[in-house]
């Protein structure tokens, strides 16, 4: 429980200092929100410098304090609208893919759905109307990272998760402007 899954390393504009984030895999027990997959969305916007967020994320870094974002369903559009106009909010059927750096929110088929941030792709693997992209999360088994599935129908673009046999559809995500 709450063991170390990954970290990703980012810049913010052109600011050239690595920035880092830590994942865990499997949420703790004993809250309900403490390493869940919208904590993790909540330190992206701390690390980010988000108005509000910018305290301090306590011993345990769990973020709970920080204001919310909704359950992972939510969690895209309402990062973009926290963002201050860094990012803006895409709904699931759009005519470009994610950018890396994007939140990007999974429908509620639990409760809560599921968050996460879209890691590097190359544009090119897209060219065949179909392309996997990494989904930076949390609270998912340890040893496992989920993929989206992004297919072009008609020049848009629709995500899936796939979870347990079942593909669960992207909400939107919210993407950086620069």
């Amino acid at each position: 429980m709450n063991q170390l899954k990954g970290t990703l390393y980012f810049r913010v504009n052109s600011d050239t200092a690595d920035r880092s984030l830590n994942t865990y895999g499997n949420g703790a027990e004993a809250t309900a929100r403490d390493r869940q997959c919208v904590e993790l969305i909540k330190r992206y916007a701390a690390k980010l410098g988000f108005a509000g967020y910018g305290g301090s994320l306590g011993s345990a870094d769990n973020g709970n304090s920080l204001p919310s974002l909704g359950d992972g369903f939510q969690a895209a559009s309402r990062f973009a609208t926290a963002s201050g106009g860094t990012f803006t909010y895409v709904a699931n059927g759009a005519s470009a893919l994610p950018k890396a750096g994007a939140v990007l929110s999974i429908v509620e088929w639990i409760p809560g759905g599921h968050v996460g941030i879209i890691c590097n792709h190359d544009p090119a693997d897209a060219q065949d109307g179909s392309v996997n992209i990494k989904l930076f999360e949390q609270n998912m088994p340890i040893d496992t990272w989920k993929e989206i599935t992004f297919t072009n129908r008609a020049g848009k673009w629709y995500g899936a998760m796939l979870n347990r046999g079942v593909y669960r559809d992207v909400v939107g995500w919210a993407n950086p402007t620069g």
